[in-house]
């Protein structure tokens, strides 16, 4: 019984990795397609788009406002998936064999920097998203362009 408890702690830190792989991954697919996306929509209309198409008012409002809200949409999406490259850098590096290193005290300060990063994004993002709407601008649920805080991880 022992043993096997001591091989299943043994390949924590492996499956660990890979389930970060691949949260990074997505996330880095989908800082990919805000980017795009918006690039897209600022010369075209966002028919094709489907998270943008929401912001169609905005756009409509005020190219300014519509280019300030998905930079925020960018910069989140883009800080969420270099936090899990941190994270991922960490695990790579082996560096939690070694708790008490140097090292892996410098990565969880990074992580703990990003995360308060995207912290202010979702803060700032929400309260200019609140901003526009007493503008009687009308802006979409702010999970759908990716600036709902806790709930985007759900």
């Amino acid at each position: 019984m022992w043993e096997s408890n001591q091989q299943v702690i043994g390949n924590l830190p492996h499956s660990s990795a890979f389930l970060t792989w691949i949260l990074f991954i997505g996330l880095s697919i989908q800082a990919r397609n805000v980017i795009f996306n918006t690039i897209y929509t600022s010369f075209f209309l966002p028919y094709d788009s489907p998270p943008m198409w929401e912001l169609l008012d905005l756009k409509l409002y005020c190219r300014s406002h519509y280019s300030s809200f998905t930079a925020f949409m960018a910069l989140s999406t883009c800080l969420k998936a270099y936090l899990f490259y941190i994270l991922l850098h960490a695990f790579l590096q082996g560096r939690l064999n070694q708790p008490f290193s140097e090292s892996l005290v410098k990565s969880i300060l990074a992580e703990a920097k990003v995360s308060m990063g995207i912290g202010v994004v979702y803060f700032f993002g929400h309260q200019y998203g609140a901003w526009l709407e007493t503008q009687n601008v009308v802006i979409p649920n702010l999970a759908l362009v990716y600036l709902d805080g806790a709930g985007v991880w759900i």
